[in-house]
């Protein structure tokens, strides 16, 4: 159990890059450093160097300045221009350092200067602090990526919530909707059901014929020492919905109104105004308001149909009650319109007092 734990626990080795056109180098370089337990890379030249830096993520680079072909500070500039490797710290490794070598090779972002042959200690010194940066680095952007992966999932899991809690909502609404068909009923269940999932007041408005606003509903009910709440300005705007037949979002100073129409197929059948805070109306909210306008649309149409229904059935029962009595009594008709005739006997038939 615990040299299990132990080699969990072990870091990372890290990548090292040397860059020497000497052998002999490469093996001083590789004893000196083998005692920090890393990855050493040797590369022979500045094209091979750059080869490994495009396969490669490095530590540190310990980068010889005196190479034929292409030299160290050469190679320094090439490895700059690579974004992988714009940041990763170039120690150069020289014989002699002028004052000019030395000003090119810090503006190409060299580190240090090490003097060759370089002094086991100062070497392995410097390049354990690299290590140790990288690292760190290199930890700092996995528990980065951890937060920001953790947000993800966190936002990921918030919106499904939101999902949820929106589903769960609409289901309920087209349940209490259904549960009546009378008009008062239905206009009552659509304002409760807004308040306070949809806006914290809702009002509903249906049009007269030159579309204006003929009824007017609210919920809640105005108190006495409330201010006016659908203003001439609310008003106006629930006109030009309803007139238009678009959803549109109204600021009223620090309120915003969000206006939806309320259609049957091609007609107006009201408008649901819908009033809070600015920060409550963002893009879900606002796609939920739609959807239950289409439904308290529908509960309304079907509410306006039963009234229509139920309208036809009592005229009908008027006309057949009308044509049943008129059947039970067939003279009544004729009876009324002979109280009006002046001579008795026109009212006789021709059969009356005839003898058979």
């Amino acid at each position: 159990m615990t040299s299990t734990a132990t080699t969990q626990e072990a870091p990372e080795k890290v990548n090292i890059l040397v860059v020497d056109d000497l052998p002999e180098k490469h093996v001083v370089f590789r004893t000196v450093l083998d005692e920090l337990d890393q990855n050493i890379v040797s590369a022979r030249s500045g094209q091979e160097a750059l080869k490994f830096i495009l396969e490669m993520e490095f530590a540190v680079i310990l980068l010889d300045v005196n190479m034929p072909d292409i030299d160290g500070l050469e190679t320094a500039s090439l490895i700059r221009q690579y974004k992988k490797s714009a940041q990763t710290p170039i120690v150069f490794i020289t014989a002699y350092v002028d004052e000019l070598q030395a000003r090119r090779g810090y503006a190409l972002g060299a580190v240090d200067y090490i003097p060759s042959p370089v002094v086991p200690e100062v070497l392995r010194s410097k390049v354990r602090v690299f290590v140790e940066l990288f690292r760190m680095n290199r930890q700092l952007q996995k528990q980065a990526a951890q937060r920001e992966a953790l947000a993800r999932s966190e936002a990921a899991r918030a919106a499904a919530e939101d999902a949820i809690h929106r589903a769960d909502f609409l289901a309920d609404a087209s349940q209490v909707l259904s549960k009546s068909l009378h008009m008062d009923d239905t206009i009552a269940a659509i304002l409760s059901l807004c308040v306070p999932m949809l806006g914290d007041r809702a009002i509903l408005g249906i049009p007269d014929k030159e579309g204006g606003v003929r009824r007017l509903e609210m919920h809640p009910a105005p108190r006495a020492d409330d201010e006016e709440v659908f203003t001439a300005e609310l008003r106006s705007a629930a006109d030009q919905v309803i007139r238009h037949k678009q959803f549109n979002l109204v600021s009223l100073g620090s309120r915003v109104a969000a206006i939806c129409p309320l259609m049957a197929g091609d007609e107006i059948r009201g408008a649901l105004a819908l009033l809070a805070d600015a920060s409550h109306f963002d893009s879900p909210r606002i796609a939920l308001i739609r959807e239950f306008a289409g439904r308290a649309s529908i509960a309304m149409e079907n509410a306006r149909l039963y009234s229509a229904v139920q309208e036809a059935d009592r005229r009908k029962n008027e006309f057949l009650a009308m044509l049943a009595h008129e059947l039970r009594n067939p003279w009544l008709p004729s009876a009324t319109r002979c109280t009006s005739w002046p001579a008795p006997s026109r009212c006789r038939p021709s059969w009356v007092g005839r003898g058979t």
